[in-house]
């Protein structure tokens, strides 16, 4: 539960440790309570002047002058008494300084600043380590074999081959499909990494201008990566070198998946006729810029790969500049989602109505709401709420490593317990629990927050009145975390009492139709899969813009049999 601004609101998946945490921040200090001072409003120190001064007094009587605590008709009884008659001149009296006595009422003390509560996020940003000092080995791939990757060589007449690639904020995934197979890319040919389907999404620059998959980090060479999220995100980089980044990249894995299908599978007819499919996460392919932008460099990327000469910088450049001359670039961007559920839109398992994804990488936590409904024979899926966030798997590891952690970690320390992380660290096993707390609950509030957006944007879906249950697909290597897992079971469990909305949690369906060792497993692949699919069998996406028309099933309104009675 987050406070602010006098409202509360619910986190599915939030800790109730987090929640208490919060609650006793809001609470006014107790040091800023008003005390009880009885009365007193003088200070210790001037109370016995006080005093004095109040005995002098006499009552009834004019001003009375004091001198060290005595008065002149004090002094004039005693010598009366003792028959000494007073002078005819009044003895100087030397006045004493001055006192000042504070008569004003008491002041209340008044509450000082509220103390400022930090955001989930910003506390799981300080808690964690910095993702450009944080070292993770399977990111940081080092390139070897096919260092020198020939241009692609097309055949017009040549059969059609489809690559489609999952271009990743942390690793790039493909599939080839061709002569009605799908061939899984094996890139242990191109870099060192633990699975071979998987290919960390950096290159590295030579100082002559030469660019090789992988991390090179020998003397002249300079490792590029981050390539994704700078090109979605507007940084201080300027725009075209964000794009050569990006170009570069993708037409060394386009130049490698032809050399390596060419080697592995001999077979094969000669002549080629490539296409390239390209995918972007659901929030930023719903944006028309975001897609022109990518799609503007799959076909620079295209033409690089065909280009004569090495792939550089100042040659992907030149390729930009020829994307416009370029009559059928055959590129294409599609939303990652729906290429997720290929396989499952053709199956029997298919359902209408609404549907949720997550889509956990290792950089980015890809959330989607749409809907799945048949027109036509064709599957229209209209996007009712999308986030995407910097929330994957790494970003875990960087929680549990703390802000100070320097350790080198591997993918597979995201699912080690909070006691084996602190054996590593050589800390207290809650110090790990508590950061594994905030980030779980920040992925609860991503979640939920699109969850809110789905019911206000589609609010009629049977989904909404517990008639139905809503299907929640589970992608992505973070998917397999066991405390991912576990917090993604809590939360549907806790949305069916808090929201009224019933999930049932599902895998992907895996087609029998790829060829290759999956060593990832299919998930992981699910993407790159759909790409690799005839653009006109991918199911039509609708952006949010669109939505209007077509609303899906409405719910019937039912009259009360008894309100005539």
């Amino acid at each position: 539960m987050d406070r602010g601004k006098g409202k509360s609101r619910q986190t599915l998946g939030d800790s109730a440790p987090d929640f208490m945490e919060k609650w006793k921040a809001s609470r006014p200090e107790a040091s800023l309570a008003v005390s009880d001072a009885g009365g007193d409003l003088t200070t210790s120190g001037g109370n016995r002047d006080v005093e004095r001064r109040l005995r002098s007094w006499k009552r009834g009587g004019s001003e009375v002058k004091v001198t060290h605590g005595t008065s002149t008709g004090y002094e004039k009884r005693q010598k009366k008494k003792k028959g000494v008659s007073p002078p005819d001149k009044k003895p100087a009296v030397r006045a004493s300084a001055p006192r000042i006595v504070n008569s004003s009422p008491p002041s209340t003390p008044q509450p000082g600043p509220m103390p400022i509560v930090k955001s989930l996020r910003q506390r799981l940003f300080e808690a964690s380590a910095d993702m450009r000092d944080l070292r993770i080995v399977a990111a940081m791939s080092r390139p070897c074999g096919f260092a020198g990757l020939a241009p692609v060589v097309e055949d017009k007449g040549g059969r059609l081959a489809i690559l489609g690639l999952d271009f990743g904020t942390a690793f790039t995934k493909a599939v080839v499909r061709w002569s009605g197979h799908h061939y899984a890319v094996d890139w242990s040919g191109a870099v060192e990494g633990e699975d071979h389907n998987l290919l960390a999404s950096v290159f590295s620059e030579a100082s002559d201008g030469r660019c090789v998959l992988g991390a090179n980090e020998g003397s002249g060479w300079s490792v590029r990566e981050g390539i994704k999220l700078q090109l979605l995100s507007s940084g201080v980089t300027s725009m075209d070198a964000r794009m050569s980044d990006a170009v570069i990249f993708i037409a060394l894995a386009f130049r490698y998946v032809d050399t390596w299908l060419r080697r592995t599978y001999r077979d094969l007819d000669k002549g080629l006729r490539w296409r390239l499919h390209v995918g972007l996460p659901t929030k930023s392919w719903d944006s028309d810029a975001t897609t022109e932008t990518f799609k503007t460099v799959a076909q620079a990327a295209r033409v690089l790969t065909c280009m004569p000469g090495p792939v550089t910088r100042i040659a992907a450049l030149e390729a930009l500049r020829k994307t416009d001359q370029v009559d059928r670039p055959a590129v294409d961007v599609f939303p990652e989602f729906a290429c997720q559920l290929y396989s499952y839109l053709l199956s029997p398992e298919r359902r209408e109505d609404l549907h949720a994804l997550v889509d956990i990488g290792a950089g980015t936590l890809d959330v989607a709401y749409f809907n799945v409904f048949m027109k036509d024979g064709e599957a229209l899926l209209p996007i009712f709420a999308s986030e995407v966030d910097r929330l994957g798997a790494h970003y875990l590891i960087a929680a549990l490593s703390g802000a100070e952690g320097r350790l080198i970690w591997t993918d597979g320390a995201s699912s080690l317990s909070d006691e084996e992380v602190a054996r590593r660290l050589d800390c207290a096993p809650n110090d790990v629990s508590s950061r594994r707390s905030l980030y779980l609950s920040s992925v609860a509030e991503v979640f939920n927050g699109a969850t809110i957006m789905a019911k206000r944007t589609y609010p009629t879906s049977p989904a909404f009145h517990r008639s139905e249950n809503v299907r929640l697909f589970l992608c992505g290597g973070g998917s397999r975390i066991p405390s991912l897992k576990k917090r993604f079971e809590r939360i549907a469990t806790e949305a069916a009492k808090v929201m009224g909305i019933k999930f049932q949690v599902s895998e992907l369906v895996e087609p029998h139709d790829v060829v290759g060792r999956l060593n990832s497993g299919f998930d992981r692949l699910s993407v790159a899969y759909g790409l690799s699919q005839n653009a006109a069998n991918i199911g039509l996406v609708m952006r949010s813009s669109t939505l209007e028309p077509i609303s899906g099933r409405e719910v019937v309104e039912e009259a009360d049999r008894d309100a005539d009675r």
